[in-house]
C-alpha cells in the first residue's frame, strides 16, 4: 500500500497506462492574471498560504501546452473535447472528457481530463464501503463522498470553481444541452465529489479483481454482496508526515476542517425519459484525498497568517452581490492546469439529484476568529445590549446578523432583547444536534434511507447519521388552525398541543411551560420547529398506461410542524410580558 501511495502522490510528471482508458494524466488547477495571455500562470495552490501547500510546490516549473487550461472559454473548446468510449457497454455512461492536444510523443491513447483542488474538508465519508448500510438493494447507491469548502480564501477558491464550471459547460454543449447554465461561483459554493463503492461485473470487466484487503473487510460484509457486484477501485487516502513526505494512510486520519488536496475526474451520465428528452449530468468522481494540514494545525496557523489579498475585480463583484445584484456575473481569475497525480476512472455512479448543483445564496465573508462550529443545543449564549453580533457569531458560522432578510418595520415594534433573540433564531446552525435555520441547511443534506423499521426515506436527513434535520422558522402568526373547526363526529384529527412559552427564556422543552394553543393570536411572534418531508405525486404515473409509463416521478416537499415556541405576544394584559430574562437565551 505504501508503494502505491508513493507512486500515486509522486510530484514528478509521469504517465500510467490503465487497462480500460489507456494512459491517464492528472492536471493541477492554476490561476493567471486577468490581462495576461501567458499560459504559464500562477498555480492556484500558490494562492493559498504557502505553509499549507508546501508538498505541492515541487515539480511544476515547466508545463506543456496540454497541462494548462486556456484563459478563455473559446480556447477551452480547442483544448478539451467529449468523446465516446466504444468499449463501454453501458451506453448512458460511455462519454469521456479528453484532451485534444497530444499528451504523449507519438502514442495513440485516451487521456481523460483529471484535476485536483485544495480546500477545507466538510462532511465526508471515505470508508471502504461508504454509505452502504449492508442491505442488498442499496448496493447500487452506495457511495463515498467528499464536500470541500473554501473558508475565507476567496481568490483560489472561486478560480477553482470557475474552472469546473467552464469544463462542465464544454460537456453540456458537446452533448446538445445548450440550455444548461452553471451558477456563478461564489465563496459559499461547496465542491461535492463522490465515487461509487461497488462496480457492476459485466462481460467487459469480468477480469477485474477485488481490491479489498483483509483489513478493509473485518466483518466479512462482502459475503452479503451479490456476485454481480464487486469493489474494484478504492479512493486513495494519504497524508503529509512531519517531514513533509507523503505517505499512504487510512481514512480514519481525516476529520472535518482538514486542509486537503482532492483529485477527481469528470463522470458523464446521459439518460432519456419516455418523452425522448435527455438529461446530462457531469459529476465529479473522487480519485484520491491527500491531507495536507490537520484541522487543529490549520486553525492555529490561520490565526497567525493574514488572508490572501483579493484582486480589485473580484472585490468589486463581491460588493455588487452584497447590494442584491443577483444578475451580476463574477469575473474571477482564469484557471490553468499542470500534471502531477496519477488517477483511475471508475465505473459510472448512481447519485443523488441534489448533488452540488443547488447552492445557497452568497453569504458575507466570515472573520477568521469566528468559531466554525455552533454550540450544543443546551449551551448558553449571552445576549445583552450591544452584543447581538457576538451572539450570532457564537451560534452560527457567520457573523452578519442580516444573513437572513428580516422585516425592519416589524423589528421596530420589538424591544432590543426580542430583536436579539430573533436574530439568533434566524441565523442558528448546530451541526451536532442537526438544528438549522432554514437558510443554513447544509447542501449535503439528503433524503433519508429506507428501512423497514424507523423509515426515514421521506425526511430530509444528515447523510452520515441518517437522522432528520430540524428547521427553525421564526415569524409572525398570520393564521391559526390547531383544531378541526367543523367538529366531525366520525373523523377526529389529533389536536396540536406542542406549544411552549419561551417569552422569558428559551430552554429545552422539558424545562419550559406549555402554552395553550387556543391562546395563540394573529400577530404573535413564534419560533416554529419543523421537519422537511416529501411525498410522491403518484397520480402522474398512475394515469399512464403500462406501455409508456415514465420512470421519473414528481415529488412535493413540505414542512411538518414539530413544535411552536411563543417569543412575543400581542396580549397587553399578560403578566409574563414584562418579566423577560435579560441575561441569557438557553439553546
Amino acid at each position: 500500500m505504501s508503494e502505491l501511495a508513493d507512486c500515486l502522490f509522486s510530484s514528478a510528471h509521469f504517465h500510467v497506462f490503465h487497462p480500460r482508458f489507456g494512459f491517464l494524466n492528472c492536471i493541477l488547477l492554476h490561476v493567471t492574471e486577468y490581462a495576461s495571455t501567458d499560459t504559464t500562470g500562477i498555480l492556484v495552490h500558490n494562492k493559498w498560504p504557502p505553509q499549507f501547500t508546501k508538498p505541492l510546490l515541487e515539480g511544476n516549473e515547466e508545463r506543456k501546452v496540454w497541462e494548462v487550461v486556456p484563459s478563455t472559454f473559446e480556447d477551452l473548446c480547442e483544448w478539451a473535447h467529449v468523446s465516446q468510449n466504444p468499449s463501454e457497454v453501458n451506453k448512458t455512461q460511455n462519454h469521456l472528457l479528453l484532451y485534444k492536444t497530444s499528451c504523449s510523443d507519438g502514442i495513440e491513447s485516451l487521456y481523460p481530463v483529471t484535476i485536483h483542488v485544495q480546500g477545507l474538508l466538510g462532511k465526508f465519508n471515505s470508508k471502504v464501503f461508504g454509505s452502504w448500510t449492508g442491505i442488498q438493494k442499496t448496493i447500487p447507491s452506495a457511495i463515498q463522498y467528499v464536500n470541500l469548502k473554501g473558508c475565507n480564501h476567496w481568490e483560489p477558491w472561486v478560480s477553482a470553481l470557475h474552472a469546473i464550471k467552464n469544463l462542465r459547460q464544454i460537456i453540456y454543449a458537446a452533448l446538445g444541452d445548450y440550455q444548461h447554465v452553471e451558477a456563478d461561483p461564489s465563496l459559499n459554493h461547496n465542491i461535492f465529489m463522490q465515487c461509487q463503492v461497488f462496480t457492476k461485473i459485466r462481460k467487459d470487466n469480468q477480469n477485474k479483481k477485488s481490491v479489498l484487503l483483509p483489513s478493509d473487510n473485518p466483518f466479512c460484509w462482502m459475503k452479503a454482496v451479490d456476485r454481480a457486484w464487486g469493489v474494484t477501485d478504492k479512493v486513495q487516502i494519504a497524508r503529509c508526515d512531519k517531514s513533509g513526505a507523503i505517505v499512504s494512510s487510512l481514512s480514519a486520519v481525516l476529520s472535518p476542517g482538514d486542509f486537503v488536496n482532492v483529485g477527481f475526474t469528470f463522470d458523464i451520465s446521459t439518460t432519456h425519459n419516455a418523452s425522448g428528452l435527455h438529461k446530462i449530468c457531469a459529476y465529479l468522481n473522487i480519485e484520491h484525498v491527500l491531507q495536507l494540514v490537520k484541522a487543529v494545525e490549520f486553525a492555529k496557523r490561520k490565526a497567525v497568517h493574514a488572508d490572501i489579498p483579493l484582486l480589485p475585480q473580484i472585490e468589486l463583484a463581491k460588493k455588487q452581490r452584497f447590494n442584491g445584484d443577483s444578475s451580476n456575473s463574477l469575473q474571477p481569475g482564469i484557471t490553468d492546469a499542470s500534471s502531477n497525480f496519477n488517477s483511475n476512472i471508475g465505473e459510472g455512479q448512481l447519485r443523488d439529484e441534489n448533488e452540488n448543483t443547488t447552492f445557497r445564496e452568497l453569504i458575507p465573508v466570515v472573520s477568521e476568529n469566528v468559531p466554525e462550529q455552533a454550540p450544543a443545543l443546551h449551551s448558553s449564549a449571552i445576549l445583552g445590549d450591544g452584543t447581538i453580533t457576538e451572539t450570532v457569531a457564537k451560534t452560527n458560522d457567520h457573523t452578519d446578523k442580516e444573513l437572513v432578510a428580516m422585516d425592519e418595520a416589524q423589528l421596530a415594534t420589538y424591544d432590543t432583547l426580542t430583536v436579539a433573540r430573533l436574530c439568533t433564531f434566524a441565523n442558528y446552525s448546530d451541526a451536532k444536534n442537526l438544528i438549522y435555520a432554514v437558510e443554513n441547511i447544509p447542501p449535503t443534506a439528503t433524503w433519508g434511507i429506507f428501512k423497514p423499521i424507523h423509515d426515514k426515506s421521506t425526511l430530509l436527513c444528515d447523510p452520515l447519521s441518517n437522522m432528520p434535520c430540524t428547521v427553525w422558522l421564526p415569524g409572525v402568526v398570520s393564521r391559526v388552525w390547531m383544531f378541526d373547526p367543523k367538529g366531525k363526529t366520525r373523523a377526529h384529527p389529533k389536536p396540536f398541543t406542542d406549544v411552549y412559552d419561551a417569552r422569558k427564556v428559551f430552554n429545552p422543552k422539558s424545562e419550559m411551560d406549555y402554552y395553550s394553543a387556543t391562546n395563540l393570536q394573529m400577530g404573535d411572534t413564534v419560533l416554529m420547529e419543523a421537519y422537511i418531508k416529501h411525498y410522491c405525486l403518484r397520480s402522474d404515473i398512475d394515469n399512464l398506461t403500462p406501455v409508456n409509463k415514465c420512470p421519473w416521478r414528481g415529488w412535493k416537499a413540505y414542512f411538518e410542524l414539530k413544535c411552536i415556541s411563543l417569543i412575543h405576544t400581542t396580549l397587553q394584559d399578560d403578566k409574563v410580558e414584562a418579566k423577560k430574562d435579560e441575561q441569557h437565551i438557553h439553546i
